[in-house]
């Protein structure tokens, strides 16, 4: 992820040379370059993220989605082996997870 936000921000130099007209939202390169500082943090926290949906077809549903977003728009790789829609009981999160009844932990 570090290598995207690097490329992006090189990117994002190139075309600043440049001195471009506004682009299709009518946004100036100036006016972009402020909104980079809380942008960058948010790609970088891409790489590791649950997302929590109270049933499986929401689950099934929200993957696509994600997953079309991610592939599509971003161009970025989805690794499969660690994706999947399934119980928050069955997955961990940087080792921990969660559970339900009597012997309930987080």
């Amino acid at each position: 992820m570090e290598e995207v936000c690097e490329r992006l921000l090189a990117a994002f130099e190139h075309v600043a040379a440049n001195r471009p007209a506004p682009g299709p939202d009518r946004q100036r390169i100036e006016q972009v370059r402020v909104h980079l500082p809380a942008l960058l943090p948010a790609f970088r926290s891409l790489r590791r993220r649950n997302i929590y949906v109270p049933s499986e077809r929401a689950g099934h549903r929200v993957m696509e989605s994600v997953t079309r977003l991610i592939t599509h728009q971003l161009e970025l790789k989805i690794n499969q082996a660690k994706s999947a829609v399934a119980r928050s009981q069955a997955r961990t999160f940087l080792g921990f997870s969660f559970s339900a009844g009597p012997r309930a932990s987080v």
